[in-house]
């Protein structure tokens, strides 16, 4: 949707943070029904892509220059406005935020995510019969 040339691991990592907030929620993280929806959508959580926010896209014409200005309300209050009855624990949070950030070079890596605090909390409490 950004005119990106090339692929990195940073495109899983997103789908990663996706499908753990999809998890954790039980709804889908963002959900347009286009791309220009769908990039408009994000841009109402982290803001428009300029040169400071995502400078590898800086000059790569794309549906960015097609959306209004929006400043973005943040990951946070993105979240909460979804979850109505649980609310997201610090720890989980701090990881959804770390591989959903919107510039893939601030993303964190999958060896730094398995090392994230988050994994030493989780308790298992299936009942495995093997």
């Amino acid at each position: 949707m950004l005119k990106a040339n090339k692929y990195a691991i940073g495109v899983d990592i997103w789908s990663i943070g996706c499908i753990f907030v999809e998890l954790y929620l039980g709804l889908p993280f963002v959900m347009g029904d286009s791309d220009i929806d769908q990039l408009f959508k994000l841009f109402q959580i982290y803001g428009n892509v300029n040169e400071l926010t995502l400078p590898v896209y800086n000059d790569k014409p794309s549906l960015a220059q097609t959306c209004p200005y929006l400043k973005g309300i943040g990951l946070k209050n993105y979240l909460n406005e979804r979850d109505q009855i649980i609310k997201i624990d610090e720890l989980a949070f701090d990881l959804m935020e770390k591989i959903l950030a919107f510039d893939p070079c601030k993303r964190i890596t999958c060896k730094e995510a398995l090392n994230h605090p988050y994994f030493k909390e989780v308790v298992c409490t299936c009942n495995y019969s093997n």
